[in-house]
């Protein structure tokens, strides 16, 4: 890079799901009915090389009544989260952008005979619309004839497709969606009713700062 240059990044789109731990409960289980989750080992992948006792400790004190699979689950969801966070916290401070959602609308099709919710990889066939086209194929957790299912889909798609030509995802369909960054934390919900909302993974976001001290 020449003098007077300045890399600026470019725009981004990313998110997370509400039950991101959901798929891989469900399917370590299906394999391995008694698998003990290592959770303070695991629970490293969130807060890195602090020490995750702590953040352990906090998230069970939040989840009282979860059990170690539960537990497991959640620590899941909060290594998407807050990855997602990070990065379009970044896209937005580099200044082309960055924009958060969280996929919240729970399945309605089994997976490895369990409700998941709103977990791992169920917004894929919204991103690429397959729930409006003839033949969906693959692997659906959403019955297609739904009209919330369709709409969603449809709008969200419409939606990847605007920030791929123009570097913006507003538009197409979906409430106004601010950048995100970390004074407001505006974050777009996808859900049977999408809406934008300030800060909404607050609780989940303090109990990691509060181990990094980056609050």
């Amino acid at each position: 890079m020449g003098a007077g240059q300045h890399r600026r990044g470019v725009p981004l789109i990313a998110g997370s799901n509400r039950d991101e731990g959901t798929f891989f409960s469900a399917l370590i289980t299906l394999f391995a009915p008694d698998f003990q989750p290592p959770n303070r080992e695991f629970a490293a992948a969130v807060v890195g090389d602090a020490d995750s006792a702590p953040y352990l400790e906090a998230l069970k004190a939040q989840h009282p009544d979860a059990d170690a699979m539960a537990i497991y689950e959640h620590i899941w969801s909060a290594m998407f989260l807050r990855s997602a966070m990070g990065s379009t916290e970044r896209a937005t401070a580099a200044g082309p952008g960055g924009w958060l959602y969280r996929f919240d609308l729970p399945t309605t099709v089994e997976l490895f005979r369990k409700e998941v919710g709103a977990t791992h990889g169920a917004e894929i066939a919204f991103t690429f619309n397959r729930f409006n086209s003839a033949d969906p194929g693959g692997l659906l957790l959403y019955d297609p004839e739904d009209p919330v299912v369709r709409r969603l889909s449809r709008r969200w798609s419409d939606t990847v497709i605007a920030f791929a030509k123009t570097g913006d995802p507003n538009g197409a369909g979906l409430p106004r969606w601010p950048r995100y960054d970390a004074r407001s934390r505006q974050t777009l919900i996808l859900d049977a009713n999408s809406r934008v909302e300030a800060d909404p993974d607050r609780i989940d976001r303090q109990l990691w700062e509060g181990v990094l001290g980056d609050g």
